[in-house]
Protein backbone atom coordinates (compact mmCIF):
# COMPACT_ATOMS: atom_id res chain seq x y z
CA UNK A 1 0.00 0.00 0.00
CA UNK A 2 1.58 3.13 -0.91
CA UNK A 3 1.80 6.45 1.45
CA UNK A 4 0.01 8.30 -1.39
CA UNK A 5 -2.97 6.03 -0.71
CA UNK A 6 -2.95 5.99 3.31
CA UNK A 7 -3.50 9.62 2.43
CA UNK A 8 -5.83 9.49 0.88
CA UNK A 9 -7.40 6.64 2.68
CA UNK A 10 -7.21 8.92 5.87
CA UNK A 11 -8.90 12.11 4.34
CA UNK A 12 -11.26 10.15 3.01
CA UNK A 13 -12.34 8.57 6.46
CA UNK A 14 -12.40 11.94 8.20
CA UNK A 15 -14.52 13.40 5.48
CA UNK A 16 -17.39 10.41 5.92
CA UNK A 17 -16.45 10.78 9.85
CA UNK A 18 -17.90 14.55 9.82
CA UNK A 19 -20.28 14.31 6.65
CA UNK A 20 -21.74 10.63 6.31
CA UNK A 21 -22.04 8.57 9.59
CA UNK A 22 -20.74 5.38 11.00
CA UNK A 23 -22.25 3.14 7.71
CA UNK A 24 -20.42 5.36 4.70
CA UNK A 25 -17.49 5.72 6.47
CA UNK A 26 -16.91 1.95 7.33
CA UNK A 27 -17.90 1.31 3.23
CA UNK A 28 -15.03 4.03 2.55
CA UNK A 29 -12.68 2.57 5.08
CA UNK A 30 -12.90 -0.94 4.07
CA UNK A 31 -12.38 0.07 0.20
CA UNK A 32 -9.23 -2.32 -0.98
CA UNK A 33 -8.25 0.64 -3.56
CA UNK A 34 -8.34 4.27 -4.44
CA UNK A 35 -10.53 3.53 -7.70
CA UNK A 36 -12.72 1.33 -5.41
CA UNK A 37 -13.17 4.71 -2.75
CA UNK A 38 -13.05 7.19 -5.26
CA UNK A 39 -16.44 5.19 -6.58
CA UNK A 40 -17.59 5.04 -2.88
CA UNK A 41 -16.81 8.88 -3.28
CA UNK A 42 -18.91 9.79 -6.39
CA UNK A 43 -22.05 9.09 -4.61
CA UNK A 44 -21.57 11.72 -2.46
CA UNK A 45 -21.60 15.27 -2.03
CA UNK A 46 -18.51 14.86 -3.27
CA UNK A 47 -19.90 13.50 -6.51
CA UNK A 48 -19.69 16.62 -8.68
CA UNK A 49 -15.97 16.90 -8.42
CA UNK A 50 -14.96 13.09 -8.01
CA UNK A 51 -15.53 10.83 -10.73
CA UNK A 52 -14.43 6.84 -10.65
CA UNK A 53 -10.97 6.15 -12.68
CA UNK A 54 -9.60 9.11 -11.96
CA UNK A 55 -6.72 9.81 -10.70
CA UNK A 56 -5.04 10.65 -7.00
CA UNK A 57 -3.49 14.08 -8.07
CA UNK A 58 -6.38 15.36 -10.19
CA UNK A 59 -9.23 14.34 -7.26
CA UNK A 60 -6.66 16.16 -4.69
CA UNK A 61 -6.51 19.45 -7.21
CA UNK A 62 -10.08 19.60 -7.35
CA UNK A 63 -11.10 19.37 -3.51
CA UNK A 64 -7.87 21.24 -2.69
CA UNK A 65 -6.33 18.27 -0.81
CA UNK A 66 -2.37 17.55 -0.35
CA UNK A 67 -1.22 14.81 1.44
CA UNK A 68 2.16 13.89 2.72
CA UNK A 69 4.34 11.21 4.61
CA UNK A 70 7.32 11.94 7.38
CA UNK A 71 9.63 8.71 8.18
CA UNK A 72 10.27 7.71 11.73
CA UNK A 73 12.63 10.39 12.10
CA UNK A 74 10.54 13.36 11.06
CA UNK A 75 11.39 13.89 7.91
CA UNK A 76 9.56 14.60 5.16
CA UNK A 77 9.91 11.83 2.27
CA UNK A 78 6.82 12.43 0.05
CA UNK A 79 4.58 15.29 -0.59
CA UNK A 80 1.97 15.74 -3.23
CA UNK A 81 2.00 18.02 -6.24
CA UNK A 82 -1.41 19.92 -4.80
CA UNK A 83 0.67 20.03 -1.46
CA UNK A 84 3.08 22.32 -3.08
CA UNK A 85 0.79 24.44 -4.80
CA UNK A 86 -1.18 24.89 -1.05
CA UNK A 87 2.26 25.94 0.23
CA UNK A 88 3.90 27.51 -2.45
CA UNK A 89 6.66 25.68 -3.00
CA UNK A 90 9.12 25.16 -5.46
CA UNK A 91 10.84 21.82 -5.42
CA UNK A 92 13.11 22.28 -7.65
CA UNK A 93 15.80 21.88 -5.01
CA UNK A 94 14.25 18.92 -4.04
CA UNK A 95 11.68 18.10 -1.13
CA UNK A 96 11.64 21.13 1.85
CA UNK A 97 12.58 20.45 5.57
CA UNK A 98 10.38 19.78 7.92
CA UNK A 99 11.56 23.22 9.64
CA UNK A 100 11.08 25.30 5.92
CA UNK A 101 7.32 23.87 6.00
CA UNK A 102 7.02 25.09 10.05
CA UNK A 103 8.56 28.18 9.28
CA UNK A 104 4.71 28.89 6.69
CA UNK A 105 3.15 28.10 9.64
CA UNK A 106 1.26 31.59 10.95
CA UNK A 107 3.04 32.68 14.17
CA UNK A 108 0.34 32.60 16.45
CA UNK A 109 -0.85 29.21 15.15
CA UNK A 110 2.38 27.07 15.01
CA UNK A 111 2.43 25.85 18.97
CA UNK A 112 -1.49 24.31 18.06
CA UNK A 113 0.50 22.91 14.95
CA UNK A 114 3.08 21.41 16.22
CA UNK A 115 1.16 19.94 19.54
CA UNK A 116 -1.09 17.94 17.21
CA UNK A 117 1.88 16.32 15.54
CA UNK A 118 3.07 15.62 18.86
CA UNK A 119 -0.11 13.71 20.19
CA UNK A 120 -0.61 11.71 16.61
CA UNK A 121 2.43 10.20 17.67
CA UNK A 122 2.56 9.87 21.64
CA UNK A 123 -0.97 8.91 21.85
CA UNK A 124 -0.65 7.14 18.29
CA UNK A 125 -4.20 8.25 17.11
CA UNK A 126 -5.43 10.25 14.24
CA UNK A 127 -5.51 14.14 14.86
CA UNK A 128 -7.20 17.02 12.92
CA UNK A 129 -6.05 20.72 13.58
CA UNK A 130 -6.72 24.17 11.50
CA UNK A 131 -3.81 26.11 11.44
CA UNK A 132 -3.33 29.37 9.14
CA UNK A 133 -0.03 29.87 6.71
CA UNK A 134 1.64 32.48 5.18
CA UNK A 135 3.08 32.55 1.84
CA UNK A 136 6.26 34.26 0.89
CA UNK A 137 4.03 37.02 -1.10
CA UNK A 138 1.83 37.83 2.51
CA UNK A 139 -1.03 35.82 1.47
CA UNK A 140 -2.49 33.74 4.35
CA UNK A 141 -4.36 30.22 4.06
CA UNK A 142 -6.41 28.38 6.39
CA UNK A 143 -6.13 24.75 6.56
CA UNK A 144 -7.30 21.75 7.83
CA UNK A 145 -5.04 19.31 8.96
CA UNK A 146 -5.43 15.54 9.25
CA UNK A 147 -2.58 13.01 10.29
CA UNK A 148 -2.27 9.56 10.90
CA UNK A 149 0.66 7.59 12.46
CA UNK A 150 1.18 3.92 10.74
CA UNK A 151 2.53 2.08 13.40
CA UNK A 152 4.27 -1.31 12.58
CA UNK A 153 4.11 -4.62 14.25
CA UNK A 154 5.20 -3.51 17.40
CA UNK A 155 3.18 -0.50 17.87
CA UNK A 156 5.84 1.96 17.16
CA UNK A 157 4.70 4.53 14.82
CA UNK A 158 6.89 4.54 11.69
CA UNK A 159 5.12 6.99 9.43
CA UNK A 160 3.08 9.60 9.88
CA UNK A 161 1.23 10.34 6.97
CA UNK A 162 -1.45 12.89 6.58
CA UNK A 163 -3.59 15.46 4.44
CA UNK A 164 -4.03 19.46 4.25
CA UNK A 165 -7.15 21.23 2.93
CA UNK A 166 -6.79 24.54 1.74
CA UNK A 167 -10.79 25.73 3.32
CA UNK A 168 -9.71 29.60 2.74
CA UNK A 169 -12.59 30.08 0.48
CA UNK A 170 -14.67 28.54 3.08
CA UNK A 171 -12.96 30.83 5.90
CA UNK A 172 -13.68 34.06 3.79
CA UNK A 173 -17.25 33.08 2.94
CA UNK A 174 -17.83 32.49 6.87
CA UNK A 175 -16.38 36.53 7.52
Amino acid sequence: MSAAWVAGSVRARAMARRRYGAAATRRLAASPSLADALDVLSRTAYGRDIRPGQSLAEAQRLTHTGSWVRDETGEIVYLSEELNRIFGLDLQGGLPSREALAGRVHPDDLGRARASIESALRKKVDTFVEYRIVLPDGAVKHLQVIRHPVLNGAGDAVELVGTVIDITDRRRAEE
